[in-house]
């Protein structure tokens, strides 16, 4: 009888010191917060997101290719009639629906606006577009 007593003991202890290891886990994950693949690319759009981009952010969109920038994947499709075509993916909105802009040359150059973010062209050719972002 008197062997079950220490056993108790121990086993009291070592449940005290479980529960208390999986309380300091759940702390410790709410105050760090859980990470996972994507955190540094999130981490880098939360800091340079609308408005924040010095004023000589500058892109270059090749021709079919793709660039992801703050939340918006835009991909140039060329010129046509005196206006650019691009294709305006909104990552948090939709990342499944394109959205097709057409824009005049002359406003391009002028300056304008796609989900928040202001770009204006520098360069605009067959192949490819410079744009400048932020610059209002």
């Amino acid at each position: 009888m008197m062997e079950s007593r220490p056993t108790q003991k121990w086993l009291m202890i070592s449940f005290f010191v479980s529960v208390s290891l999986v309380f300091v886990y759940f702390i410790f994950t709410l105050i760090m917060g859980a990470t996972d693949s994507t955190y540094e690319t999130r981490l880098e759009a939360v800091r340079t997101g609308p408005g924040s981009y010095r004023q000589d952010f500058r892109i270059n969109l090749i021709l079919d290719q793709a660039v992801t920038v703050d939340r918006l994947q835009l991909t140039y499709r060329g010129v046509s009639s005196g206006r650019i075509k691009l294709d305006v993916i909104l990552l948090d909105l939709d990342p499944q629906y394109v959205y097709t802009r057409n824009i005049p040359v002359k406003n391009a150059r002028q300056g304008f606006n796609i989900s928040g973010n202001h770009f204006r062209a520098t360069s605009i050719n067959g192949k490819r577009l410079r744009l400048v972002i932020g610059d209002e």
